[in-house]
């Protein structure tokens, strides 16, 4: 435990004497979330939340979506509801069935179906409450798979019950989290924070150089001297992860007091996010660290490179519709993304509330993990040295 101690001590000081690495570390990931807050904060203005919403005359639904304030209901024939959207008189409407049709992706389409949405699992949740508290039916379990024309057509019988003041609150918080996921800034921020946690692979793969003879002088040293390899490859692996937390709170702490935008609301998960993002990208760096065909400054190269593209794909261009096409035609993609798994999953933690998707984002981040630390080790206990 001595040794450890010291050898992390040394590793640290080591790391810390590395200026231009602390400048790529700290500084430019500063500079480049500043420029981010200059071009995009201006395109996140409030948006006027009211939608012009069709509905056929005779629709059983308009006790109900009449009482939600951001629908102004337009009333048409049936026939004209299409035309109508088409020429973009109407922001959506209800067909027949009671299905919202809505043209391309759009903030006001993506609010409204995500209002309908919430009515539907309310209405659905607060029947069955009601049909148990006063044995309207032994069999609730049917309301559960109601389809939005026999929810909206059995509405009105409730309506005297209905609690329209809570399902307004929920309205309300999905209306602020469409216009979270709408926020272009919040949007390349977060892509930045899943691509600079990831710059523990530099720091990393610069450490392995003293690890392994032939590549520094020091490293020669270090070789013909009694440090074990093991030793050495877990203080380079501690010092990076602690390194780079601290680091990414540093940005944080920026962001958050400086440019005044709040992204991470969840500070539990948010950390263990970037725990195992770190994990992996000191991984991704001792991999590379073994490679000897080439020198650091390439190994960077390509590294930058790599994450530059992988961060685009998933939203550093300010579009994050570049995500969701290719997660509906080529979702491989997005599970290889590692920076859009680790994206993915700040997002979902801290903007969408769902947290569904982290374990499996998280879970790929550490089995690949597992696997480039198994294919590292074997790399590193075959390389002997004729003489040092």
């Amino acid at each position: 435990m001595k040794k450890f101690i010291f050898q992390f001590k040394y590793t640290a000081l080591m790391l810390l004497k590395e200026k231009q690495l602390l400048f790529w570390m700290i500084f430019f990931p500063i500079l480049i979330c500043s420029a981010f807050y200059m071009a995009f904060s201006n395109l996140d203005n409030p948006i006027d939340m009211t939608i012009k919403l069709g509905i056929v005359s005779d629709s059983t639904a308009k006790s109900v979506l009449s009482k939600v304030p951001i629908f102004q209901l337009v009333e048409y024939d049936r026939e004209k509801l299409s035309a109508k959207l088409l020429n973009e008189d109407i922001d959506a409407y209800l067909d027949e069935n009671y299905e919202l049709v809505v043209p391309d992706s759009s903030v006001k389409s993506n609010v409204a179906v995500g209002v309908i949405e919430s009515i539907e699992k309310y209405s659905i949740a607060y029947m069955i409450r009601y049909d148990n508290e006063h044995a309207i039916s032994s069999d609730s379990s049917k309301y559960t798979t109601m389809s939005s024309k026999e929810l909206f057509e059995r509405l009105p019988r409730y309506e005297r019950d209905f609690n329209m003041a809570s399902l307004l609150m929920l309205i309300n918080k999905k209306i602020e989290y469409k216009n979270q996921e709408s926020s272009t800034l919040k949007t390349v921020l977060f892509t930045a924070f899943a691509m600079f946690s990831l710059n523990v692979i530099y720091m990393s793969a610069s450490l392995m150089e003293i690890v392994q003879g032939y590549l520094s002088h020091l490293a020669i040293r270090i070789s013909a001297s009694s440090y074990k390899k093991r030793d050495m490859i877990l203080a380079v692996f501690s010092v990076c992860i602690v390194f780079n937390i601290v680091y990414n709170v540093v940005l944080y702490g920026f962001v958050k007091f400086i440019l005044g935008v709040t992204l991470f609301t969840q500070f539990g998960i948010s950390l263990l996010i970037l725990l195992v993002s770190s994990v992996f990208g000191v991984s991704i760096g001792i991999l590379f660290g073994t490679v000897k065909s080439i020198n650091i400054d390439q190994k960077s190269g390509v590294t930058t490179a790599v994450i530059l593209l992988f961060s685009f794909l998933c939203g550093m261009n300010g579009q994050g519709q570049v995500r969701l096409n290719i997660e509906e035609k080529l979702p491989l993609l997005n599970r290889i993304n590692f920076v859009n798994l680790i994206n993915e999953s700040f997002y979902q933690a801290n903007l969408i509330g769902d947290w569904s998707k982290i374990p499996r984002n998280l879970t790929i981040l550490v089995i690949a993990s597992l696997v480039i630390l198994v294919i590292s080790g074997f790399v590193l206990r075959r390389k002997t040295y004729d003489s040092l």
